[in-house]
């Protein structure tokens, strides 16, 4: 399982970072924690959209078979 590398995004507060993760295909669901919170729920080959917030992240998506991808991700304030 793979997700986007680690990097920075520049965002206003309303946007949605889409989460998105390359799987083989026996997996079906994915479970994405940013931090140790739980943010929701895509199927394969789908994004889950995140409201973002300032601040630096490890997102983590986990497979129905318990398979791990995490990266850092920080969030900037949009210069206006």
């Amino acid at each position: 399982m793979q997700i986007p590398a680690t990097g920075a995004i520049e965002a206003a507060r309303s946007t949605e970072i889409p989460f998105t993760a390359v799987t083989d295909a026996e997996s079906g669901v994915l479970f994405w924690f940013v931090d140790s919170a739980f943010a929701g729920t895509s199927r394969t080959g789908e994004s889950l959209f995140w409201k973002a917030r300032p601040g630096t992240f490890i997102v983590r998506a986990v497979d129905e078979q318990g398979r791990a991808a995490a990266a850092t991700l920080t969030v900037v304030p949009a210069v206006k």
